[in-house]
């Protein structure tokens, strides 16, 4: 069990293994964190409060948090790589507030949510929420959690702390008669040296207090614990651990508690109060100048139940591994920004591309070896930048999270003044003896606070003057790299962790396996044509019509091939060496990678390409294409192999467009090492592919002068414009409504000759014209749908209205 506490909950396998009675308190724990985060979003339109609130709940790693004073406002949640909210927002608030005020929550990790049902218990009051964890092994085990917060006592919304704690009896009378639970949040209330346990109860132990003041709301708190025959965590255990909750440069409290009955008091252990300064220095956490540090220490304990049934939790279902240079769990970045001069020249590597040239040019049986040697080629180019090129693993699982240095200004220097703040802080809270020492001690950690803090801002200000200067200096030498400098002063990246999925029966599902699988299943649909709508007998005469073509343009001697009086036999040449290289010189760098992790700049390397000329004139010369994977099916798409050739495409070329396109699929990818299982794809082209715009495009090549052709247009000066095409994007333009809808008739039409289907969700109608006159009422049809109206619409990124009005475009982000 040791070797799976370890762990942490970005890994496959889970931390609920395996238990056997009489194991000791580490083998079946649960850790519990509590905070008042001072607000999520500490300010406006900036991010840096959320992200240092992030950075601490992510470096304790607990397995459940409860939050309180979240400040989040009607819907608002809080998101958490690896964590699910569960929250509970006021829903009364100031009409002028731009965020909430109170605000409460819990944030429960995925991987416990693979072994617990989590129940909303009660959250008809604010501030108050319940919720129970449900073992889904063992149905006796449940554990009831619940997150408060109490304004304090010179709140605007009153004193309400008789009305909340009266709720909170009743709840706690509810729920805690057979099973643990825990109540954490800040409660306000100071109690002082009060004990929190009556005379009668001997056998627990004392709580050793460092805060000496009491209030009124501390009175309030001891009522509520005698009543509810509940006692804190907060002053039992290491003493050494214990601190204030509240520390500021205008004092310091304990106002935050962990509280639960009397009989589960010996089931949370190892309770500690962690001070934000000290999480700062101990998981060298950055803070930038904007965002202000929160001035409440978190609370952690650990709950044991090992007591309770053992079971064996199944195996969470680990990411799909495909082997051969496919999709991996683990996936392996190179640094190819210094790729030295003698790769690839090593006496190993050139013997082994040597024996891949001769594989290539012995065509015995080669549509069947073809895979193969692919392979090793592959292989042989990996195995060499293993061994001159710097990389790094994705994907591999660490014990603690790694963390980047987000603030270039952050440097030694800052480092050394927050450890500074941090020693004198700790000074100032320890210190039991005279007051004139005790406020002396105050006054430097004021000071050191303030020198941090004005260094942050100098270094700022530094940073930020240097970078433009720098922009300033790069506009005209080097546009791409001022414009990749102009992309950093923009919103960062936000990364996407999808941890859950909707089942059809309306349940939500965090197996891996099922989240995979349901993704599949949703983009095969999108690429599948619907073989209800074909016509059978169409598709198969327009096959035998493929058949005859093929035949006809084999037979037709080199260089006789015209449609259209254009030569297209050229494209069937063989592909020279000079041409390959200029191919590969032609490629970008910076792109990412494809499936079998070639980067373009490794593929530029003089000593490959002769090594790829001759793999290039082989798939072209046989109409073949190596499959890393070797996992595909063959799909139809025959209506574009019809307009090929209509074109005069036909040979080798022809060949291989087939050959690309008998054997597609996809997969989704979740996340870098995350991929769905592969499936086929029978409609479409290959996304990303360069061929793609111009197969689309031959596609839907007749569509145009169809739309043209009925003269349904709008006159612009002299000129008739019908409609815009850009990619896979039309705009049907036409002065009347029956022009429009004849429009609409013709492109339904070809649609179902095409077995193409429109989206008709986006699909709208915009009637242009002055603000003195009133919309049509016509009714437009695409088919048997109704085209929907709008004001305003968004073509290639501009929005047009439908008074033409450029005020709308202009204040459209």
């Amino acid at each position: 069990m040791n070797e799976c506490k370890r762990r942490t909950f970005g890994e496959s396998s889970n931390r609920f293994q395996i238990w056997n009675s009489g194991s000791n308190k580490t083998d079946a724990k649960l850790t519990i964190g509590s905070w008042n985060c001072n607000g999520w979003y500490v300010k406006r339109q900036n991010d840096n409060g959320r992200l240092l609130r992030e950075n601490i709940l992510t470096s304790l790693n607990c397995d459940v948090y409860g939050i309180s004073e979240t400040h989040l406002k009607d819907n608002e949640a809080i998101e958490l790589d690896g964590y699910k909210w569960i929250g509970c927002n006021r829903r009364i608030l100031s009409n002028k507030a731009w965020r909430g005020s109170g605000g409460i929550g819990f944030l429960i990790k995925n991987c416990i949510l693979d072994n617990f049902d989590v129940d909303i218990l009660d959250n008809s009051r604010d501030d108050i929420l319940w919720i129970n964890l449900k073992c889904k092994h063992d149905q006796n085990f449940m554990l009831y959690l619940c997150v408060c917060y109490l304004q304090p006592e010179r709140s605007s919304r009153g004193n309400i702390a008789q009305e909340f704690y009266d709720h909170l009896l009743s709840q706690v009378y509810l729920y805690s008669s057979h099973n643990p639970v825990l109540i954490c949040g800040d409660f306000n209330g100071r109690i002082g040296n009060s004990q929190d346990l009556t005379d009668s109860i001997g056998t627990l132990p004392e709580r050793c207090y460092i805060d000496s003041v009491k209030n009124a709301f501390g009175v309030f708190l001891l009522e509520f614990l005698n009543d509810s025959n509940c006692s804190m965590l907060n002053g039992r255990g290491d003493s050494s651990k214990d601190n204030f909750t509240y520390v500021s440069p205008i004092g310091k409290s304990v106002v935050d508690y962990m509280i639960t009955p009397h009989a589960s008091l010996t089931k949370f252990y190892d309770f500690e109060v962690k001070l934000v300064s000290d999480l700062l220095i101990d998981h060298n956490i950055e803070v930038h100048p904007n965002s202000r540090v929160p001035d409440h220490s978190v609370l952690q304990c650990s709950f044991d139940y090992s007591e309770y049934r053992n079971y064996t939790s199944p195996q969470v279902a680990k990411t799909p591994i495909y082997e051969n240079n496919c999709v991996k769990s683990v996936r392996r970045k190179y640094d190819v920004t210094k790729i030295p001069n003698d790769i690839f020249k090593s006496e190993r590597c050139v013997r082994c591309l040597d024996k891949v040239v001769d594989s290539l040019l012995d065509r015995h049986n080669i549509e069947q070896r073809i895979n193969s040697i692919y392979e090793t080629l592959l292989n042989t180019i990996h195995d060499e930048m293993d061994n001159v090129l710097d990389y790094k693993d994705l994907g591999q699982s660490t014990h603690k999270r790694k963390r980047r240095n987000t603030k270039p200004y952050w440097n030694n220097e800052l480092r050394n003044l927050l450890r500074e703040v941090n020693i004198a802080e700790k000074d100032y809270l320890r210190y039991q003896g005279d007051r004139r020492t005790k406020t002396k001690r105050r006054e430097i950690f004021k000071i050191k606070r303030r020198q941090f803090d004005k260094r942050l801002r100098q270094e700022e200000r530094k940073y930020t003057a240097q970078r433009l200067n720098r922009i300033k200096s790069i506009n005209q030498g080097n546009p791409k790299e001022f414009w990749r400098e102009i992309s950093k002063l923009g919103p960062g990246k936000t990364s996407t962790n999808i941890d859950s999925v909707n089942m059809d029966d309306g349940s939500v599902s965090h197996d891996p396996s099922e989240i995979l699988q349901r993704w599949k299943e949703e983009y095969s649909k999108l690429f599948s044509s619907d073989n209800t709508k074909v016509d059978s007998e169409f598709v198969e005469q327009l096959q035998n019509l493929n058949s005859q073509l093929e035949r006809e343009y084999e037979n037709l001697p080199v260089n006789q091939t015209y449609v259209d009086n254009t030569s297209t036999s050229e494209l069937n040449e063989p592909i020279s060496l000079d041409e390959t290289k200029r191919a590969l010189m032609s490629l970008k760098n910076g792109k990412a990678v494809g499936i079998d992790n070639l980067p373009n700049e490794i593929l530029k390397s003089d000593v490959l390409s002769k090594t790829l000329h001759e793999l290039f004139n082989v798939c072209f010369s046989y109409g073949i294409v190596p499959d890393p994977c070797k996992a595909f099916d063959s799909v139809n798409h025959t209506i574009l192999w019809n307009k090929l050739l209509a074109v005069g495409v036909y040979g080798n070329m022809y060949k291989v467009i087939r050959c690309l396109y008998s054997k597609l699929q996809s997969a989704v990818r979740l996340s870098p090492t995350m991929f769905t299982e592969w499936f086929s794809v029978d409609s479409g082209v290959r996304q990303g592919d360069n061929l793609a715009p111009t197969l689309f495009a031959l596609f839907i090549d007749e569509l145009v002068p169809l739309i043209n052709g009925l003269c349904c247009g709008a006159l612009i000066g002299d000129d008739m414009i019908s409609c815009l095409l850009y990619a896979d994007d039309l705009v049907l333009i036409s002065g009347t409504v029956d022009g429009l809808q004849n429009q609409l008739n013709a492109l339904n039409d070809w649609t179902k000759t095409q077995l193409m289907n429109v989206n008709t969700e986006k699909t709208k109608i915009m009637h242009i014209r002055k603000t003195t006159k009133d919309r049509t009422q016509f009714t437009f049809r695409l088919g048997d749908n109704i085209v929907a109206f709008v004001n305003k619409y968004r073509y290639l990124g501009l929005t047009l209205s439908e008074h033409i009005d450029y005020n709308v475009s202009v204040s459209e982000p």
